[in-house]
Protein backbone atom coordinates (compact mmCIF):
# COMPACT_ATOMS: atom_id res chain seq x y z
CA UNK A 1 0.00 0.00 0.00
CA UNK A 2 1.38 3.39 -0.92
CA UNK A 3 1.57 6.16 1.67
CA UNK A 4 -0.32 8.60 -0.08
CA UNK A 5 -3.53 5.93 -0.30
CA UNK A 6 -3.55 6.50 3.55
CA UNK A 7 -6.48 8.37 4.81
CA UNK A 8 -6.40 10.79 7.37
CA UNK A 9 -7.32 8.12 10.65
CA UNK A 10 -5.04 5.62 8.99
CA UNK A 11 -1.86 8.15 9.23
CA UNK A 12 -2.48 9.23 13.09
CA UNK A 13 -2.42 5.24 13.96
CA UNK A 14 0.50 4.89 11.95
CA UNK A 15 2.19 7.43 14.14
CA UNK A 16 1.26 6.39 17.49
CA UNK A 17 2.49 2.97 16.67
CA UNK A 18 5.88 4.57 15.15
CA UNK A 19 5.94 6.12 18.22
CA UNK A 20 4.98 3.68 20.52
CA UNK A 21 8.00 1.23 19.07
CA UNK A 22 10.34 3.72 19.10
CA UNK A 23 9.94 4.71 23.00
CA UNK A 24 10.27 0.74 23.70
CA UNK A 25 13.51 0.76 21.66
CA UNK A 26 14.61 3.75 23.50
CA UNK A 27 13.82 1.74 26.92
CA UNK A 28 15.54 -1.62 25.94
CA UNK A 29 18.85 0.79 24.78
CA UNK A 30 18.90 2.78 27.75
CA UNK A 31 18.55 -0.37 30.34
CA UNK A 32 21.37 -2.02 28.01
CA UNK A 33 23.97 0.73 28.20
CA UNK A 34 23.31 1.23 31.77
CA UNK A 35 23.89 -2.59 32.98
CA UNK A 36 26.95 -2.13 31.30
CA UNK A 37 27.99 1.34 32.29
CA UNK A 38 30.56 1.91 35.55
CA UNK A 39 29.53 1.91 38.89
CA UNK A 40 29.79 6.18 39.38
CA UNK A 41 27.70 6.38 36.67
CA UNK A 42 25.08 4.26 37.47
CA UNK A 43 24.98 6.11 40.75
CA UNK A 44 24.77 9.42 39.06
CA UNK A 45 21.92 8.27 37.03
CA UNK A 46 19.96 6.52 40.14
CA UNK A 47 20.33 9.57 42.73
CA UNK A 48 19.79 12.67 43.82
CA UNK A 49 22.86 14.45 45.67
CA UNK A 50 21.22 16.95 48.09
CA UNK A 51 24.06 19.28 48.77
CA UNK A 52 24.27 20.46 52.65
CA UNK A 53 25.98 23.59 53.37
CA UNK A 54 27.37 23.50 56.99
CA UNK A 55 28.39 26.31 58.29
CA UNK A 56 31.35 26.13 60.63
CA UNK A 57 31.39 28.74 63.65
CA UNK A 58 34.35 29.02 65.69
CA UNK A 59 34.55 28.22 69.56
CA UNK A 60 33.85 30.83 72.21
CA UNK A 61 37.41 31.30 73.93
CA UNK A 62 37.37 29.40 77.33
CA UNK A 63 38.60 32.08 79.69
CA UNK A 64 40.58 30.56 83.10
CA UNK A 65 40.18 32.46 86.11
CA UNK A 66 42.55 31.71 88.95
CA UNK A 67 41.20 32.49 92.29
CA UNK A 68 43.97 32.23 94.85
CA UNK A 69 42.72 31.07 98.66
CA UNK A 70 44.53 32.30 101.63
CA UNK A 71 44.03 29.41 104.32
CA UNK A 72 44.76 31.53 107.46
CA UNK A 73 47.02 29.91 110.47
CA UNK A 74 43.87 30.95 112.67
CA UNK A 75 41.61 29.05 110.90
CA UNK A 76 43.59 26.10 110.67
CA UNK A 77 44.03 25.92 114.74
CA UNK A 78 40.37 26.32 115.09
CA UNK A 79 39.54 23.67 113.17
CA UNK A 80 42.03 21.20 114.53
CA UNK A 81 40.50 21.93 117.74
CA UNK A 82 37.19 21.61 116.62
CA UNK A 83 38.89 17.76 115.42
CA UNK A 84 39.68 16.64 119.26
CA UNK A 85 37.15 18.76 121.51
CA UNK A 86 35.23 15.44 121.26
CA UNK A 87 37.77 12.94 122.48
CA UNK A 88 38.53 15.10 125.55
CA UNK A 89 37.95 13.09 129.34
CA UNK A 90 38.25 15.20 132.44
CA UNK A 91 39.09 12.88 135.35
CA UNK A 92 37.61 13.63 139.02
CA UNK A 93 37.06 12.43 142.64
CA UNK A 94 34.16 13.17 143.94
CA UNK A 95 33.50 13.59 147.89
CA UNK A 96 29.47 13.78 148.59
CA UNK A 97 28.17 15.91 146.52
CA UNK A 98 31.49 18.01 145.47
CA UNK A 99 33.50 17.42 142.57
CA UNK A 100 37.01 17.51 142.35
CA UNK A 101 38.86 17.69 138.79
CA UNK A 102 42.38 15.70 139.04
CA UNK A 103 43.11 16.08 135.46
CA UNK A 104 42.34 14.80 131.97
CA UNK A 105 43.34 12.52 129.16
CA UNK A 106 41.75 12.31 125.79
CA UNK A 107 40.31 8.63 124.20
CA UNK A 108 42.44 6.61 121.68
CA UNK A 109 40.27 3.56 120.83
CA UNK A 110 35.91 3.26 120.49
CA UNK A 111 36.26 1.16 123.14
CA UNK A 112 36.91 3.48 125.63
CA UNK A 113 40.67 3.33 126.15
CA UNK A 114 42.36 6.82 127.13
CA UNK A 115 45.47 8.45 127.52
CA UNK A 116 46.44 10.42 130.59
CA UNK A 117 49.28 11.43 133.13
CA UNK A 118 50.73 9.45 135.10
CA UNK A 119 49.68 11.32 138.41
CA UNK A 120 45.90 11.18 137.60
CA UNK A 121 46.38 7.36 136.93
CA UNK A 122 48.08 5.53 139.93
CA UNK A 123 45.73 8.45 142.20
CA UNK A 124 43.28 5.94 141.12
CA UNK A 125 44.64 3.17 143.37
CA UNK A 126 44.25 5.39 146.01
CA UNK A 127 40.83 6.01 145.78
CA UNK A 128 38.44 6.14 143.06
CA UNK A 129 38.72 7.96 139.81
CA UNK A 130 35.88 8.72 137.94
CA UNK A 131 35.47 10.09 134.50
CA UNK A 132 33.65 12.78 132.78
CA UNK A 133 33.18 12.02 129.00
CA UNK A 134 30.54 13.13 126.47
CA UNK A 135 28.11 14.29 129.31
CA UNK A 136 28.12 10.79 130.94
CA UNK A 137 30.01 9.68 134.32
CA UNK A 138 32.14 6.85 134.15
CA UNK A 139 33.90 4.75 136.75
CA UNK A 140 37.67 4.07 135.32
CA UNK A 141 40.35 1.58 135.91
CA UNK A 142 43.82 1.63 135.44
CA UNK A 143 44.94 -0.80 132.50
CA UNK A 144 48.82 0.29 131.97
CA UNK A 145 51.00 2.82 132.99
CA UNK A 146 55.04 3.83 132.72
CA UNK A 147 56.77 6.01 134.90
CA UNK A 148 59.96 6.91 132.89
CA UNK A 149 57.93 8.68 130.31
CA UNK A 150 55.04 9.69 132.60
CA UNK A 151 52.45 7.99 130.70
CA UNK A 152 49.71 5.92 131.26
CA UNK A 153 46.72 4.17 129.80
CA UNK A 154 42.89 3.78 131.76
CA UNK A 155 39.95 2.76 130.67
CA UNK A 156 36.47 3.75 130.76
CA UNK A 157 34.11 1.43 132.54
CA UNK A 158 30.76 1.23 134.36
CA UNK A 159 28.25 3.79 134.17
CA UNK A 160 28.23 5.72 137.40
CA UNK A 161 24.29 6.43 137.00
CA UNK A 162 23.77 2.29 136.31
CA UNK A 163 20.09 3.43 135.52
CA UNK A 164 21.44 5.69 132.68
CA UNK A 165 21.04 4.06 129.07
CA UNK A 166 24.36 1.81 128.34
CA UNK A 167 26.79 3.34 125.46
CA UNK A 168 28.08 1.52 122.87
CA UNK A 169 31.41 2.09 120.51
CA UNK A 170 29.47 4.84 118.55
CA UNK A 171 28.94 6.87 121.31
CA UNK A 172 33.50 7.48 121.83
CA UNK A 173 35.00 9.20 119.73
CA UNK A 174 38.72 8.77 119.81
CA UNK A 175 41.17 10.97 118.60
CA UNK A 176 43.71 10.26 115.91
CA UNK A 177 47.41 9.52 116.27
CA UNK A 178 49.69 11.09 114.62
CA UNK A 179 51.92 8.84 112.81
CA UNK A 180 54.62 11.40 111.35
CA UNK A 181 57.65 12.43 113.66
CA UNK A 182 57.44 15.87 114.52
CA UNK A 183 60.52 18.60 113.56
CA UNK A 184 61.58 21.54 114.76
CA UNK A 185 59.16 24.57 114.35
CA UNK A 186 56.07 22.45 113.66
CA UNK A 187 53.36 24.92 115.10
CA UNK A 188 51.41 22.80 117.38
CA UNK A 189 48.31 23.62 119.84
CA UNK A 190 47.91 22.46 123.64
CA UNK A 191 44.19 21.88 124.68
CA UNK A 192 43.57 21.38 128.77
CA UNK A 193 40.42 20.58 129.50
CA UNK A 194 40.51 20.84 133.15
CA UNK A 195 38.35 23.95 134.82
CA UNK A 196 37.05 24.32 131.05
CA UNK A 197 38.51 24.14 127.94
CA UNK A 198 41.44 25.95 127.00
CA UNK A 199 44.06 26.37 124.44
CA UNK A 200 47.75 27.97 123.58
CA UNK A 201 49.78 27.80 120.26
CA UNK A 202 53.27 27.73 119.55
CA UNK A 203 55.93 25.53 117.67
CA UNK A 204 58.46 22.92 118.54
CA UNK A 205 61.62 23.94 120.02
CA UNK A 206 63.50 20.36 121.21
CA UNK A 207 63.38 17.13 120.32
CA UNK A 208 64.82 14.40 122.56
CA UNK A 209 65.71 11.34 121.75
CA UNK A 210 66.85 8.13 123.33
CA UNK A 211 69.08 5.19 122.17
CA UNK A 212 66.81 1.69 121.81
CA UNK A 213 68.27 -1.63 121.24
CA UNK A 214 65.99 -3.38 118.23
CA UNK A 215 65.22 -6.80 117.92
CA UNK A 216 68.33 -7.29 115.46
CA UNK A 217 70.94 -6.38 118.52
CA UNK A 218 71.45 -3.23 116.78
CA UNK A 219 70.76 0.49 118.22
CA UNK A 220 68.54 2.88 117.10
CA UNK A 221 69.20 6.57 118.23
CA UNK A 222 65.82 7.83 116.70
CA UNK A 223 63.59 7.01 118.87
CA UNK A 224 61.92 10.12 120.32
CA UNK A 225 61.20 10.40 124.18
CA UNK A 226 60.21 13.78 124.22
CA UNK A 227 58.89 16.89 122.46
CA UNK A 228 59.69 19.93 124.12
CA UNK A 229 57.46 23.14 123.13
CA UNK A 230 57.39 27.19 123.67
CA UNK A 231 53.91 27.28 125.02
CA UNK A 232 53.29 28.55 128.72
CA UNK A 233 50.16 27.64 130.16
CA UNK A 234 48.53 28.73 133.83
CA UNK A 235 46.90 25.74 135.54
CA UNK A 236 47.25 21.88 135.07
CA UNK A 237 47.61 20.79 131.60
CA UNK A 238 48.62 17.46 132.16
CA UNK A 239 47.34 14.74 130.43
CA UNK A 240 45.80 17.46 127.67
CA UNK A 241 46.72 16.18 123.42
CA UNK A 242 49.36 18.42 121.52
CA UNK A 243 47.91 18.76 118.48
CA UNK A 244 49.59 19.45 114.83
CA UNK A 245 48.00 22.16 112.76
CA UNK A 246 46.43 19.33 110.53
CA UNK A 247 44.15 17.95 113.54
CA UNK A 248 46.23 14.46 114.17
CA UNK A 249 47.31 13.92 118.15
CA UNK A 250 51.36 14.13 118.60
CA UNK A 251 51.92 13.61 122.00
CA UNK A 252 50.44 13.78 125.36
CA UNK A 253 51.27 16.46 127.47
CA UNK A 254 52.65 17.18 130.96
CA UNK A 255 54.81 20.33 132.77
CA UNK A 256 58.33 18.89 133.51
CA UNK A 257 59.98 19.95 137.11
CA UNK A 258 61.30 22.97 135.70
CA UNK A 259 58.40 23.80 134.12
CA UNK A 260 58.70 23.12 131.05
CA UNK A 261 55.94 21.80 128.67
CA UNK A 262 56.82 18.77 127.14
CA UNK A 263 54.66 16.04 125.05
CA UNK A 264 54.90 11.89 125.00
CA UNK A 265 55.25 11.05 121.42
CA UNK A 266 52.22 9.91 120.34
CA UNK A 267 54.38 6.64 118.68
CA UNK A 268 55.16 6.18 122.29
CA UNK A 269 50.92 5.96 123.48
CA UNK A 270 50.07 3.72 120.52
CA UNK A 271 52.95 1.38 121.71
CA UNK A 272 51.70 1.24 124.95
CA UNK A 273 47.99 0.42 123.58
CA UNK A 274 49.43 -2.10 121.87
CA UNK A 275 50.43 -3.65 124.54
CA UNK A 276 47.51 -4.29 126.52
CA UNK A 277 46.17 -5.54 123.40
CA UNK A 278 48.40 -8.40 122.95
CA UNK A 279 48.39 -9.29 127.03
CA UNK A 280 44.76 -8.88 127.38
CA UNK A 281 42.90 -6.12 128.66
CA UNK A 282 42.23 -8.08 131.74
CA UNK A 283 46.28 -9.18 132.15
CA UNK A 284 47.44 -5.79 131.72
CA UNK A 285 45.22 -4.30 134.00
CA UNK A 286 45.58 -6.49 137.15
CA UNK A 287 49.35 -6.22 135.85
CA UNK A 288 49.52 -2.62 136.15
CA UNK A 289 47.25 -2.10 139.56
CA UNK A 290 49.65 -4.80 141.29
CA UNK A 291 52.49 -2.85 140.30
CA UNK A 292 51.08 0.34 141.47
CA UNK A 293 50.11 -1.07 144.21
CA UNK A 294 53.62 -2.42 144.87
CA UNK A 295 55.71 0.71 143.76
CA UNK A 296 52.95 2.91 146.37
CA UNK A 297 54.35 0.58 149.35
CA UNK A 298 58.33 1.46 148.37
CA UNK A 299 57.27 4.80 147.86
CA UNK A 300 56.44 4.89 151.82
CA UNK A 301 59.25 2.65 153.08
CA UNK A 302 61.75 4.93 151.08
CA UNK A 303 60.03 7.86 152.64
CA UNK A 304 60.10 6.56 155.88
CA UNK A 305 63.81 5.91 155.15
CA UNK A 306 64.47 9.32 154.36
CA UNK A 307 62.49 10.87 157.09
CA UNK A 308 64.81 8.41 159.73
CA UNK A 309 68.13 9.50 158.02
CA UNK A 310 67.43 13.16 158.44
CA UNK A 311 66.32 13.00 162.14
CA UNK A 312 69.52 13.37 164.61
CA UNK A 313 69.34 10.59 166.78
CA UNK A 314 69.53 12.55 170.34
CA UNK A 315 72.84 11.29 172.44
CA UNK A 316 72.87 10.31 176.46
CA UNK A 317 74.24 12.97 178.62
Amino acid sequence: MDMEELNKSQLILLALLVSFVTSIATGIVTVTLMDQAPPGVTKTINNIVERTVEIVQPEKETQIITQETVIRESDLIKDAVQKNIAGLVILYTQEDEAKREVGSGFLVTSDGFFATDIDSALLSVEEKVFAEYGGRSFKTRLVSYDEDIYAAIMQLDELVQEDEEEVNEAFFTPVVLSQSSPVLGDAVIVINATGGVEIASGIVTHIEKEKVELEDGSVSNNNIKFIYTDIIMAGSVDGGPLVFLNGEVGGLVFVSKNDDLLAIPAQTIQNMINVVIQQGVETAAQNAQSAAVLSGVEGIIESEESVETETEVPTLQ
